[in-house]
């Protein structure tokens, strides 16, 4: 009987051990599964996150686009004078930039403030400028496009100095003073037509590595010091005969000049280097 007893016992507590064990685990596989859920719902809100920005981004560009307006005046910091206004700053978000011709009631005339904007990828200048100003667009590395109206006379120093991804450009007929190192560091461009009212230059297309042509205006007298400074693919330079001094660094670095104009450059200046 005793025996018996004992048995009876012993079952007793291996099935209370058992019903333990069968619960412990029912209560991990649903703290598993609410981790999961959990897990699975903040992913799928990350998702969601991504996916509106993305779709906001998307949206931002595509307005963009289709945007011909020109900027809103509050996208700038500018000065005003009897004359007209004078943009200093740049504190928009477009990549296409029209500046607008008239803010506050008086017309755009002078152009500054987008210096190492590395976003800009363009920018139409309204009629009615006449400077653009010193610095202009300096590091702008993305910027591939400027539209320059008849209106400007003046491109200062530095205006695009560094814009690598700067291609071609078309420097209308009204300008008269580019000043040094306008050009400086335009890796990427690859020709140009300097204007017929521009009668000297200096160091403005230096270490403009891509560069293979120049025409020079019928009308300048001076190409001045290292007005080519390492244009290293220069090979044809257009000299008019109204051309009379050339420094001795105008060309320097210039390795792949033509000989036909190395020679016309040797008989203006004996002792230029390239």
């Amino acid at each position: 009987m005793k025996n018996r007893n004992n048995f009876i016992k012993l079952i007793t507590v291996i099935l209370l051990a058992s019903f333990v064990i069968i619960l412990l685990a029912s209560c991990g596989s649903d703290n598993d599964g609410n981790s999961n859920n959990n897990n699975n719902a903040d992913k799928a809100d990350s998702a969601n996150q991504n996916q509106n920005q993305n779709d906001g981004n998307d949206l931002q560009d595509v307005e963009e686009e289709n945007s011909n307006e020109p900027n809103d005046a509050s996208d700038f910091d500018y000065t005003m004078s009897i004359d007209g206004v004078t943009l200093t700053a740049y504190k928009g978000t477009r990549k296409n930039v029209i500046i607008p011709s008239v803010i506050d009631g008086s017309p755009v005339i002078g152009i500054a403030g987008f210096m190492s904007n590395r976003v800009l990828t363009s920018v139409i200048i309204p009629d009615g400028v006449t400077i653009i100003g010193s610095s202009a667009f300096s590091g702008c590395t993305s910027l591939t496009s400027v539209t320059i109206p008849d209106s400007v006379t003046k491109i200062d120093r530095w205006v695009f100095q560094d814009c690598t991804s700067l291609t071609s450009i078309t420097i209308p007929e009204s300008v008269t003073v580019i000043e040094t190192e306008a050009f400086k560091g335009c890796t990427s461009l690859t020709s140009v037509v300097i204007p017929n009212g521009v009668t000297d230059i200096s160091a403005v297309f230096s270490r403009c590595t891509s560069l293979t042509s120049v025409t020079i205006p019928d009308g300048m007298t001076t190409i001045g010091e290292m007005a080519f400074y390492m244009c290293t693919s220069l090979t044809d330079v257009t000299i008019p005969d109204s051309v009379t001094k050339i420094w001795g660094s105008t060309f320097s670095g210039c390795t792949s000049l033509s000989n036909e104009t190395r020679q016309k450059i040797w008989s203006i200046n004996p002792d230029a280097t390239f």
